[in-house]
């Protein structure tokens, strides 16, 4: 339905307001400035922010031997009922499929091989020696599909957008724990014998779609290292501030007006923000530690990896809290030095 007249003036005003809603970058902004006009100092000038990005899946992929499987031998296929889904890989449309794709295809034609039975016993040990085969390659192929899916890339790609104070980041959660739930089941396929059928998994596509939609992930990498740059910053503003800069003998008032600064800058938009941060990743890091844990050394992972991916010894998640405990301690030292310089009366 059309939206006119006032309605329609309405709407537009209540976008221009959502839209010029302040963020972290510019609450921090606000908050570094009026502390430095009360410390009658300049304001600290913008720090970069470089986050880590997502390695090229080219240097992430691993090998994996080419199985192939002869004319005679997709005759026995075929008395399997197999023969239609060889087929189905082998067309055009299935060479072209992504790493998922071929990871479900392997997935299901193990399930099919333990399910066939021959009264022929070479023929048995045949297709318990090629389930076998393909068991083993499993890890390989899921770790493959991981580092390939481009919509877990982009989540694992921090996306230079705070997150939003309100975020939950529970389709994330949600979708890593699907990923997960195949991690631990091709992880288990290994020693599974021939005889036990696989477990049955999830499907990938709603998991993959969330990760798709939700840009949270990103935007909270990028969170951490925005918080910690701007957090060491206003640390820093404290720390040189001398004692006659934030409670000059002359002016008991100034200590005053520089907590009000901090209560009301920092402690009314800053805060929340940070325990947001604080509570999301520690919630998220777990999981992205057990998904994101490769199967051999993968020199091109690990600057990524030692940044974000291991869980809360994570470095972007220790400079965080080092940031904050800094930010707090500076504000306890200038301020029980002005308390003593003016007690209370």
């Amino acid at each position: 339905m059309a939206v006119r007249g006032p309605a329609l003036a309405m709407v537009l005003a209540t976008t221009l307001l959502a839209g010029c809603e302040p963020g972290p970058q510019s609450q921090f902004d606000t908050y570094q400035t009026r502390v430095a006009s009360v410390l009658e100092r300049p304001a600290p000038a913008t720090v970069p922010v470089t986050p880590i990005p997502f390695p090229p899946q080219r240097d992430l992929q691993l090998t994996i031997p080419d199985l192939r499987v002869g004319l005679l031998d997709m005759l026995t296929l075929n008395r399997c009922g197999l023969g239609a889904l060889v087929a189905e890989r082998n067309s055009p449309l299935g060479r072209s499929a992504d790493h998922f794709s071929r990871l479900d295809y392997e997935w299901q034609l193990i399930q099919r091989l333990d399910a066939c039975h021959s009264e022929d016993p070479q023929t048995r040990l045949w297709l318990a020696d090629l389930a076998r085969q393909k068991r083993a390659v499993l890890n390989a192929r899921f770790w493959n599909a991981l580092v390939s899916s481009q919509e877990l890339r982009r989540a694992l790609s921090p996306r230079p957008t705070p997150l939003a104070p309100d975020a939950s980041l529970v389709e994330t959660r949600q979708a890593l724990l699907t990923l997960l739930q195949w991690r631990d089941g091709v992880l288990a396929a290994e020693t599974l014998r021939s005889s036990k059928a696989l477990p049955s998994l999830p499907p990938l596509t709603p998991a993959l779609e969330s990760l798709y939609r939700d840009r949270g992930l990103a935007r909270l990498l990028y969170s951490l290292e925005l918080a910690t740059a701007r957090l060491n910053q206003s640390a820093q503003q404290i720390e040189q501030a001398s004692l006659d800069d934030a409670c000059p003998a002359t002016d008991s008032n100034r200590a005053v007006r520089l907590r009000g600064a901090l209560g009301h800058y920092y402690g009314g938009a800053i805060q929340p923000w940070l325990t947001g941060l604080d509570r999301q990743f520690r919630a998220t890091a777990p999981l992205l530690e057990r998904l994101l844990t490769p199967l051999t050394p993968q020199p091109a992972l690990s600057p990524w990896r030692q940044r974000y991916g291991l869980g809360l010894q994570s470095q972007a998640w220790l400079a965080f809290r080092a940031a904050s405990l800094r930010h707090a301690h500076g504000w306890q030292r200038i301020l029980a030095a002005c308390a003593a310089r003016h007690p209370a009366p």
